[in-house]
């Protein structure tokens, strides 16, 4: 099994790096990943970095995927999160809707079993991967941002057994990974989920002629269609528009089709709240919902498969 260490992380995917390690369509591979802070924060006393915000959210990459050409999809497969050290979670003032945060904090979590206890409470243990891109055509994606291809996306559904499906805009994909967390909620209200290093363990293969208007992501008996913005209202917009496109490319459906069936039977999702640094959101749509349409193009087929 190829194993891609830690060791050179990335604050940002683009174009111009070179891959650190190429591999096989299909063919399992592990990847570290280090905690928001690349491991710098050990301790309370180390609050004092909590205020510097320019080297945040490392991310391991680019990874090519051979075969992956632009205008396809990348199928990428999380098998297994694994743990590695110890977690921490933070806050810095500015960046929440919560109006006490006047100062920098530090927390701790302990990991008791399948439990993680914050602030003496225990919380279950939900490993998820925050950052998950392939690397735009043009420009730079910042290792806390979002755009079409992925990023800082900050999915709790971004799982063990969940497949991602993400927008391949060149030749290899360019794949990053990053910013694992052992839990989180809807929304990560206060900055951060409960953060780690990770070794992670995925399968990606490209799918051909397949095209998407931004990131998918796949569970047992949901389909999910994301979309960040600066504001709620302009990541719940994107989304919203996002999985319009999404029926009508993929299913016999028109513009007013799609609308009234979300209207009726999707949930939106708050992903990531955080009004001064960004928000995403999910449109979820039933699996069950999805395989009474009639596919009208390849994604159609595959999202029904």
């Amino acid at each position: 099994m190829t194993v891609l260490p830690a060791s050179h992380p990335r604050w940002s995917a683009s174009a111009a790096d070179s891959a650190i390690a190429s591999v096989e369509s299909g063919r399992e591979f592990e990847i570290s990943t280090l905690d928001c802070r690349a491991e710098t924060i050990r301790g309370h006393d180390d609050l004092h970095r909590v205020a510097d915000a320019s080297h945040i959210n490392p991310i391991t990459g680019p990874i090519e995927i051979r075969g992956a050409q632009p205008g396809s999809a990348l199928s990428i497969t999380i098998s297994t999160i694994a743990r590695r050290g110890n977690p921490l979670m933070l806050v810095r003032p500015g960046v929440t809707t919560f109006e006490f945060s006047e100062h920098p904090a530090l927390e701790f979590p302990q990991v008791l079993g399948d439990s993680v206890e914050v602030c003496g409470i225990r919380i279950p243990m939900e490993p998820m991967i925050g950052f998950i891109a392939t690397t735009p055509q043009t420009g730079e994606l910042p290792s806390s941002g979002c755009g079409v291809t992925g990023g800082n996306l900050d999915a709790r559904i971004l799982t063990t057994g969940a497949e991602v499906l993400l927008p391949v805009e060149i030749a290899g994909a360019g794949l990053f990974v990053g910013d694992v967390h052992l839990a989180q909620g809807d929304g990560e209200l206060f900055l951060t989920g409960v953060e780690c290093s990770a070794s992670v363990r995925l399968t990606a293969h490209p799918v051909p002629d397949v095209q998407i208007p931004g990131p998918v992501i796949i569970s047992d008996d949901v389909i999910s269609i994301l979309g960040d913005g600066e504001s709620l209202d302009e990541a719940a917009s994107v989304a919203s528009n996002r999985a319009v496109a999404l029926l009508t490319s993929g299913f016999e459906l028109s513009n007013y089709d799609a609308g009234f069936v979300l209207s009726a039977c999707a949930h939106l999702r708050v992903c990531r709240f955080l009004p001064n640094y960004g928000s995403v959101c999910r449109i979820e749509i039933r699996r069950d919902i999805l395989n009474q349409m009639s596919p009208r193009t390849r994604i159609g087929s595959w999202l029904t498969r």
